[in-house]
C-alpha cells in the first residue's frame, strides 16, 4: 500500500542523489521503464541506469510539482532542469509508481517531450 508519507521519505532521497538510501524503498525486482530510453530489472541495474543518466548530463536538478497517492499507486509531476554542455532545458515528467506493500515494484518515467529527452540522453 502506497503511503504518502513513505513517498515522501524516498522522493526527498532521489532528490537530494541519496540513491543508495533510496534503496530501502524498493522491492528486490523492481523494475524501471524509462520511456524511450531503457527498462531495467533489479537494484543494480536501476542504481545503474540511474549512474549512466547522471555521466550524460552536466547537471540534472528536480522540481517538484505534486505528489498524488491512492493505495496500490503514486504520481509524482516534476520539472528536470538540465544542464548539458552549453544547453539548459527543463523537461516536465510524470513519474507513476506502483507499490507492493510499503516497497515500489515498478517505476515509469516519462517526459512531456520525449524528443528533446532522447537528444539531452545520448552521447
Amino acid at each position: 500500500m502506497a503511503d504518502y508519507d513513505t513517498m515522501r521519505s524516498y522522493l526527498d532521497k532521489i532528490v537530494a542523489g541519496d540513491f543508495v538510501g533510496a534503496e530501502e524503498h524498493y522491492t528486490d525486482d523492481i523494475t524501471v521503464h524509462f520511456a524511450g530510453w531503457k527498462d531495467v530489472h533489479g537494484k543494480d541495474e536501476y542504481n545503474a541506469a540511474l549512474g549512466e543518466m547522471m555521466g550524460m548530463v552536466d547537471s540534472l536538478q528536480v522540481e517538484e510539482h505534486d505528489l498524488l497517492v491512492s493505495e496500490d499507486h503514486a504520481v509524482v509531476l516534476n520539472d528536470w532542469h538540465i544542464m548539458k554542455g552549453d544547453r539548459d532545458e527543463r523537461v516536465n515528467h510524470v513519474i507513476v509508481y506502483h507499490t507492493e506493500g510499503d516497497k515500489i515494484s515498478e517505476i515509469w518515467v516519462v517526459a512531456e517531450d520525449q524528443g528533446l529527452m532522447n537528444d539531452l540522453m545520448s552521447d
